[in-house]
């Protein structure tokens, strides 16, 4: 018999993945990224 371990599955919001993976509001980083998202979203109107 195999016995799985329950483990909770945490979740994230988007705000939270967002400045994990492109830094905080105000850094350079978050700047650079939010400025080339709307480029590419203006391209698409």
């Amino acid at each position: 018999m195999i016995v799985m371990a329950k483990t909770k599955i945490k979740s994230h919001s988007l705000s939270e993945m967002k400045e994990k993976y492109t830094g905080k509001i105000g850094s350079k980083e978050r700047d650079k990224y939010e400025k080339k998202l709307l480029k590419h979203i203006s391209k698409l109107k």
